[in-house]
């Protein structure tokens, strides 16, 4: 019995071998895409990226997760190597897998607005920009996840969108609560940029004594 059931073992194992370690390739893949952006290698990374991508669509087709994964991956590759189209179209791509086939992955699906938008910034369509922004911080909101630090990363977002079409005011006042939310995480790297941040708005409304007061604060942070 022992053997019979061991030859079974063998058989239904040399059935699913060969996507079991294409499933390993494609996270290994993955894995060293995201090392090598991170490094600044955009053309390795990106090829490590795409390859990934092809084996989980011949795996599991368009609506998997780690298949949407390796989409905003490539997005921020190419965004990085300055081909923001194309990096808005892959994150459009994968937004839409995300909105239709995962509704329940909030936080995933607000951090892919929040990267939409600073694509659309990057190709200087400010007001779409805002839009999905937005979207993403209200994700945010509804489910309650006021201390995550991507929803502190979209209001700064947002911050920088509003004061480049001159809506400074309300820069600031999103930009306080980006800042509000790094505070108690108690995060400096992000407290220093957020104060930089106001530093800048403040001084962009002739604001001298505040922006002296942030960007002050920003740098005994700095220093230490």
């Amino acid at each position: 019995d022992k053997h019979e059931t061991q030859k079974f073992l063998n058989k239904a194992y040399s059935l699913f071998e060969p996507n079991f370690i294409n499933e390993i390739n494609a996270r290994n893949l993955l894995h060293l895409g995201t090392i090598e952006n991170a490094l600044n290698n955009f053309y390795v990374a990106y090829e490590h990226l795409d390859n990934a991508s092809n084996i989980y669509m011949q795996l599991y087709g368009s609506k998997n997760i780690d298949y949407i994964s390796t989409l905003q991956s490539k997005a921020a590759c190419l965004n990085n190597l300055g081909e923001t189209q194309k990096a808005i179209n892959l994150e459009e791509e994968a937004n839409l897998l995300l909105t239709t086939n995962f509704p329940d992955f909030k936080i995933t699906i607000a951090n892919s607005f929040n990267s939409l938008g600073t694509y659309y910034y990057e190709n200087c369509d400010y007001n779409k920009a805002i839009k999905v922004i937005e979207e993403a911080c209200s994700i945010f909101e509804q489910i309650n996840e006021n201390k995550n630090y991507g929803y502190a990363r979209a209001l700064s977002n947002l911050a920088f969108c509003k004061h480049t079409l001159d809506l400074t005011y309300d820069a600031i006042e999103i930009e306080k609560k980006a800042l509000k939310i790094h505070r108690s995480n108690n995060d400096s790297i992000e407290i220093a940029s957020s104060l930089n941040n106001l530093g800048t708005y403040y001084q962009s409304i002739e604001d001298s004594k505040e922006a002296i007061k942030y960007s002050k604060e920003a740098l005994e942070i700095n220093e230490r």
